[in-house]
């Protein structure tokens, strides 16, 4: 993964495949980068947790062990993070995780407007939020955009709108 977003991107997949309609990513810049992903998936039992956590678990049926995860993991600690993954079975799942994002091992931003525009076409999820903020503070609400039909356009509006909002903040997107 060579982005931020990637990794964002990844992420959130695992939320959709643990069957969230609503996945509400939180992305804060003060003195460290906070980038938060809640979501009403299906969420893990402790001793499911317990593997996760210690990345001998994955769901994927094609290898033994997950990568997204411990590849976050790896690039929190490079940076000098945190990770926090907090968990309950029925309730879903919320990962916490800050970033030197002035560290040299952090990579570039990526463009992170289409990586929410490419998870809003996802039929499954009902409801995706994301609220940036630094001193300034941004919320979309992809449920309010979505009363209209999935579309191309809506897509490629979302993705300008979100890359926007980053650039007025100092993101290079």
């Amino acid at each position: 993964m060579n982005n931020l977003s990637d990794y964002i991107y990844d992420l959130c997949q695992n939320s959709i495949h643990a069957e969230a309609k609503t996945i509400t990513l939180t992305i804060s810049f003060y003195n460290v980068l906070t980038v938060i992903i809640q979501d009403d998936g299906s969420g893990m039992d402790q001793d499911t947790l317990n593997k996760v956590k210690n990345f001998e678990y994955t769901s994927n049926k094609h290898r033994s062990v997950g990568l997204g995860l411990s590849m976050i993991y790896d690039l929190v600690k490079q940076t000098e993070g945190s990770f926090e993954l907090k968990s309950k079975k029925d309730h879903g799942t919320t990962l916490i995780l800050t970033f030197n994002h002035n560290h040299i091992d952090f990579p570039k931003f990526g463009n992170i407007g289409s990586v929410i525009s490419d998870l809003y076409m996802y039929e499954a999820l009902e409801q995706l939020k994301i609220y940036i903020k630094n001193g300034q503070f941004y919320k979309f609400d992809l449920k309010q955009i979505l009363q209209k039909q999935k579309t191309l356009s809506i897509k490629k509006y979302i993705e300008e709108n979100i890359n926007q909002k980053l650039r007025n903040i100092g993101v290079d997107v």
